[in-house]
């Protein structure tokens, strides 16, 4: 795979599909699972917090007058959350661009012409010999 194209495969994976993924394909595997971990503890606690009010938050919203209690502090803490995932991701993917640009060029030494060597012409084909 030449340099160029794992660049942008790693980028890609690490940006489109989960932050680390793109780390694996580079080679960095215990650096890719540290920034997945921390992507998913940050998604867990979120859940977290989303699943403690939910039931409040439904109780609410069956009652007869529909008030729905709203905590500003979780709500701030689900923006703060939120705001975290995304700085991570794009950490990561920051990460792997600098990590996959920093790749040693791929071997290049037996195929074409190498630069600055002899170009030998080819040997003239063998003509049949006549009966």
């Amino acid at each position: 795979m030449k340099r160029s194209s794992k660049v942008v495969a790693a980028l890609a994976l690490s940006l489109l599909v989960f932050p680390g993924s793109g780390h694996l394909l580079v080679g960095r595997t215990m650096r890719g699972l540290s920034w997945g971990a921390l992507f998913g503890l940050m998604t867990m606690a979120m859940m977290a917090i989303v699943g403690a009010n939910l039931s409040k938050v439904m109780d609410g919203m069956m009652s007869p007058t529909g008030d729905v209690p709203i905590d500003t502090h979780q709500v701030f803490l689900l923006a703060a959350l939120g705001l975290g995932l995304f700085v991570v991701w794009a950490l990561a993917g920051l990460d792997v661009l600098w990590l996959a640009r920093r790749l040693p060029p791929p071997e290049t030494a037996e195929i074409g012409v190498t630069p600055g060597g002899p170009i030998v012409p080819a040997a003239p084909p063998e003509q049949p010999h006549a009966l």
